[in-house]
């Protein structure tokens, strides 16, 4: 009974030191074998990872993505619920929306479970999680983070002399997903 409650509880431990990004750390969000933290340095990003694919829960992080519009929003589809081209389709048809398969099992590693969301900062730090359900709550948290830093500020941009001696901000962006982040204003 001892040995059984010990092995137990290694188990858990192993588990969680193995899944779950502490906040306030880096994390990372993989999709087609691109990083895209690193793409979208200087944005805040809302990773979804909805429980259900259905019109009902896209057009709520559509409507998110579109009134909050310093923030990208991406949405990570568990891949037994749809097929990767299912996945594009989607894409194209919510253009407010990042629209990717978890292959790979970022939410497994980020420690959160289906129907939660992930608000990264703009240096691509763990800075809360949520329950996707609570629309008032996301809408809060994502006003809240345009303003103040949950984890610190940081530097997301590196500065440089150009030639003409003035500082500039080079921002790093993945040529990947300049179409997706890139969404034409509404017409």
């Amino acid at each position: 009974m001892r040995f059984s409650i010990s092995f137990l509880l290694l188990l858990f431990l192993d588990a969680t030191v193995r899944c779950s990004v502490k906040l306030c750390e880096q994390g990372q969000l993989w999709a087609r074998g691109r990083e895209l933290l690193s793409a979208m340095k200087g944005q805040l990003v809302l990773v979804a990872f909805p429980s259900a694919v259905d019109n009902r829960t896209l057009q709520k992080l559509s409507s998110l993505a579109e009134a909050h519009g310093h923030v990208r929003v991406i949405t990570l589809l568990d891949p037994s619920s749809c097929s990767t081209e299912e996945a594009t389709a989607m894409g194209r048809d919510w253009r407010w929306l990042i629209v990717e398969r978890d292959d790979i099992g970022t939410r497994q590693r980020l420690g959160l479970n289906q129907g939660e969301v992930a608000l990264f900062d703009r240096c691509g730090r763990l800075s809360r999680s949520l329950p996707l359900s609570s629309t008032e709550e996301l809408n809060q948290a994502m006003r809240a983070a345009q303003h103040h830093a949950a984890c610190g500020w940081c530097q997301y941009g590196t500065e440089k002399n150009g030639e003409d001696g003035g500082n500039t901000i080079e921002k790093k962006l993945d040529a990947f997903f300049q179409n997706a982040i890139a969404t034409p204003s509404p017409s």
